[in-house]
C-alpha cells in the first residue's frame, strides 16, 4: 500500500474529430494527513484514561487506513 491520496481530474481536449484526453494529478496527502490529525486531536482531547486514549487512537488509525475492510 503506497498510502497515497490523489485528486485525478480528466479533460477532453481538442474537437470531435481530433479527441485528446488530459490528466490531472494533484497530490493530496499531506492535506489528508493533516486533517486525519486534526480529527484525532478533537477525538482525544477530552480523554484521561490511557485505555480510553488508545482504543481512540487505534480505531481512528484502523479507519483513516481501512484496516479490517
Amino acid at each position: 500500500m503506497l498510502s497515497r491520496w490523489f485528486d485525478v481530474y480528466v479533460f477532453a481536449l481538442g474537437t470531435s474529430a481530433n479527441r485528446r484526453v488530459a490528466v490531472l494529478f494533484s497530490n493530496t496527502t499531506e492535506r489528508k494527513r493533516q486533517a486525519f490529525l486534526f480529527k484525532l486531536a478533537d477525538a482525544t482531547r477530552s480523554l484521561t484514561a490511557s485505555a480510553d486514549i488508545m482504543t481512540t487512537v487505534g480505531e481512528s488509525v484502523g479507519t483513516y487506513y481501512k484496516l479490517g475492510q
